[in-house]
């Protein structure tokens, strides 16, 4: 194989789409997303190219500079959009099945689902665009959140390593402020809100989000603020009998619901508390351990039982009341 390198640019019709090179021998020569000029040597190598689960591939001869481009791939989607196996837009915005930021949409919702990093420069940009879609604003502020914190855990587990820190915190914000003028207050956006830092005081969760991403955040949350999720509220009825685990929060109908909820998270909590308790005689301690009940544990708790903190605490201070 000779040694000097030449250019294999890949371009894929969605900017969400995942692209990959791999050489002769089955080793991954570089990623990229949407669009990549690659530096290869001359060779034949297998090109890839992944929309939300559903991926493409091409062995391609490369002896001199190279273009390499994929039609929408044809992803499954439940939404009838064209180049689909099968929307939250705005108002008076009629369906278009060709809209190319609805496939943005799934793509980036599917991502989410399964893990996938699809977050290119151009896709940054579209997602803190003014115009762009609410709902794309919402799956994009998910991803730079995910992308912020596995960087965070990279850094933290190779402290050796020079990983440069990546902190989404601005653009999360910047789409916060958009969407905020756009479609006013929303659960999904305000509970991203809260861990950006520019949380409203004076906003109630009467409902809970949409996303199940969007509904763990708000859960953590309650662990320092349990107000955020009021005693009685539907949140709290919707926390007892979450169903499934897709992208939407979907649960049972509290109206129709013959099971005691209450009582098994409840016993569950109590099997908890005296965990953490860890007193010799085994004994559940309420008034004790509510001291010692600190922010980790607190989190712990609210992200072991899927209960809001609020609800946690008024049970255990009905057990601190019994004789």
């Amino acid at each position: 194989m000779s040694s000097f390198e030449v250019r294999l640019e890949v371009t894929a019709a969605d900017a969400a789409t995942e692209l990959y090179v791999i050489d002769g021998d089955f080793n991954l020569v570089d990623r990229g997303i949407g669009s990549k000029v690659f530096q290869v040597t001359p060779g034949i190598y297998k090109i890839k190219a992944r929309s939300g689960i559903q991926q493409e591939e091409r062995l391609v001869i490369v002896r001199g500079d190279e273009k390499v481009e994929f039609a929408p791939l044809p992803f499954a989607s439940a939404v009838p959009l064209e180049n689909t196996a099968g929307t939250m837009r705005r108002e008076g915005t009629p369906f278009d099945p060709y809209d190319t930021e609805a496939r943005l949409e799934e793509i980036a919702r599917q991502a989410i689902g399964h893990g996938r990093k699809v977050l290119s420069s151009k896709l940054r940009a579209r997602i803190a665009a003014e115009n762009a879609s609410p709902m794309l604003g919402i799956l994009g502020m998910h991803l730079l959140i995910r992308e912020g914190k596995r960087n965070k855990e990279a850094r933290e587990q190779n402290p050796a390593e020079a990983i440069p820190e990546v902190n989404n915190i601005e653009e999360v914000r910047r789409v916060i402020a958009n969407l905020r003028a756009t479609i006013g207050r929303h659960p999904d956006v305000e509970t991203i809100a809260i861990g950006a830092g520019v949380g409203d005081p004076t906003y109630a969760f009467d409902i809970p989000p949409m996303l199940t991403v969007s509904w763990r955040l708000l859960l953590k949350a309650t662990a320092l603020q349990p107000e955020l999720i009021p005693r009685g509220s539907l949140g709290e009825q919707v926390a007892m009998r979450l169903w499934g685990d897709g992208a939407w929060l979907q649960w049972l109908d509290p109206a129709t619901d013959r099971i005691d909820r209450e009582a098994a998270w409840q016993a569950n909590a109590k099997r908890m508390l005296i965990y953490l308790e860890a007193a010799d005689e085994g004994v559940f301690q309420a008034q004790r351990l509510r001291l010692r009940l600190n922010a980790s544990a607190r989190r712990k708790l609210v992200k072991q039982l899927g209960i809001p903190m609020a609800a946690i605490d008024a049970w255990i201070e009905g057990v601190e009341k019994k004789p």
